[in-house]
């Protein structure tokens, strides 16, 4: 279980030493919104601490939590095997809040936040969710109205 734990440890410096050391579509001085779009056949993750702009789908898996499945045409550079297999990053905020655009398609602005968390059978994995950066999930959201489904309000638009 160490070497694994070590093994984890290792991948994420080695993304965060490749976050640092490539800016992609960042402000020389940091604090801009990574892009690696430029960078054919390259595959990361999102870094922690870093803000994006993410288009993907509302949805809730069998943990009854929400997340945001990303689009991986959109975004070719988070389509490692990682992603292809579980493309989502869970939302934070309310359940509530989430369950009313479930099933529709947004742009959401958000802070990175990486973690370990522990598997019901003590396995360690390092985990990120998606926090808003406008204070509330609704400042940082716009529902793309072309593919609206649901309840979700029509006139949601920021």
């Amino acid at each position: 279980m160490k070497m694994g734990v070590i093994f984890i440890l290792i991948q994420v410096l080695s993304i965060s030493a490749f976050a640092d050391g490539h800016k992609g579509g960042t402000h020389p001085e940091g604090g801009g919104i990574p892009s690696l779009n430029n960078l054919a056949n390259t595959k990361a993750e999102l870094a922690d601490g870093e803000v994006y702009n993410l288009s993907g789908t509302i949805v809730f898996l069998n943990d009854g939590l929400p997340y945001l499945q990303v689009d991986m045409k959109k975004y070719p550079w988070l389509a490692n095997a990682k992603r292809i297999a579980f493309p989502y990053y869970q939302l934070s905020g309310e359940a509530d809040f989430w369950h009313r655009y479930e099933g529709n398609h947004v742009q959401y602005i958000c802070l990175a936040a990486g973690g370990f968390i522990t598997a019901a059978d003590g396995t360690p994995s390092y985990a990120i969710a998606l926090n808003p950066v406008k204070g509330s999930p609704d400042e940082s959201m716009t529902l793309d109205e072309d593919r609206v489904r649901g309840s979700a309000p029509n006139n949601h638009r920021h």
